[in-house]
């Protein structure tokens, strides 16, 4: 027996003692540190929502002319291409053209309410008198009236001469609207785009002098039989 032991006690030998399985870990140490945790149930899954796409940004203007560090800007969009036969006058004379038009148009309308206007009072009112005096013969008081409104509506159509205002704006506006048709189309006397702006315009002058010319031989007194002018 070896030395040291209580008595009655066997003493384990080496070959023994190297046979012997190691004590597992108990299973309250916790988990290893080099162990992978297990995947997370809970986890939220993966946004799956498309998303938009990223706009490139813009290229750079090409460089151009004489400089090599100039740049040209880029047109904003919508704008118009520059005309390169344009000069700095133009579009005045289609402005002209245009605004002449639309007056004509304006006076001719107005000028043909007022003329068939007075010429409707003018009929009824020269039609109620012999009516009205057979009917009152006693009373001469409405014939009177209405002797009194047809005066009055011819003195007002000498005047203002709704008639030729009708007439005479009428023909100015359809002299202007042929001289926009040509000027659109490229006919001549438009058909050079150097020049076509000033013959335009000196049309559209023309056509408003002639018209005004016919206004002022309206305006001025007429001579009687004798030659002479009334004063």
């Amino acid at each position: 027996m070896a030395q040291g032991s209580s008595a009655g006690e066997p003493v384990p030998s080496r070959s023994t003692r190297a046979d012997t399985p190691a004590p597992s870990p108990s299973r309250d140490a916790g988990p290893s540190p080099d162990a992978t945790p297990p995947p997370d149930a809970a986890a939220p899954p993966p946004d799956t929502t498309p998303r938009p796409a990223a706009t490139p940004p813009p290229l750079p203007a090409p460089r151009t002319g004489a400089d090599p560090g100039a740049t040209v800007a880029a047109p904003e969009p919508g704008a118009a291409d520059p005309d390169p036969g344009a000069h700095p006058g133009a579009g005045y004379a289609l402005r002209v053209a245009n605004g002449s038009y639309d007056w004509y148009r304006t006076a001719a309308m107005k000028a043909r309410r007022a003329f068939r206007l007075s010429e409707t009072l003018l009929l009824l009112a020269s039609a109620a008198i012999p009516v009205t005096a057979a009917l009152t013969a006693t009373n001469a008081e409405i014939p009177a009236v209405l002797g009194a409104v047809v005066v009055v509506i011819t003195g007002l159509r000498s005047v203002f001469h709704w008639q030729e205002d009708y007439v005479r704006f009428s023909e100015a506006r359809e002299a202007v609207e042929a001289e926009r048709r040509l000027y659109h189309t490229g006919a001549r006397p438009y058909a050079d785009r150097e020049t076509r702006d000033q013959a335009l315009a000196a049309s559209v002058t023309r056509i408003e002098q002639r018209e005004m010319g016919t206004w002022t031989q309206l305006a001025t007194p007429r001579a009687d039989t004798t030659g002479t002018t009334p004063p």
